[in-house]
């Protein structure tokens, strides 16, 4: 059981960090990389570049909150629950 917390814990931290931080860093460098295309200093490959790399991380992020549901199932459903009638 503490296995299973201490993995909730790891994925819970990993995806409000994809949250908190990766993910808004990428959109804002993808926002300046399409700014600097459109004042012609930046090339194509580099826009496309940062739009994938926002798309791999969404991803990640997807990822960390499938592991944190999996964790949080696995955690309820072996926890004995009180039951009312």
């Amino acid at each position: 059981m503490r296995t299973l917390v201490a993995q909730y814990q790891a994925a819970q931290v990993l995806w409000q960090r994809q949250q908190e931080e990766i993910l808004p860093l990428q959109r804002q460098r993808l926002s300046l990389i399409e700014a600097q295309y459109r004042s012609g200093r930046s090339t194509l490959a580099d826009l496309l570049n940062a739009r994938r790399t926002l798309l791999d991380s969404e991803l990640n992020a997807h990822s960390a909150e499938k592991a944190v549901a999996e964790a949080w199932a696995a955690i309820r459903y072996l926890t004995p629950q009180e039951t009312t009638l």
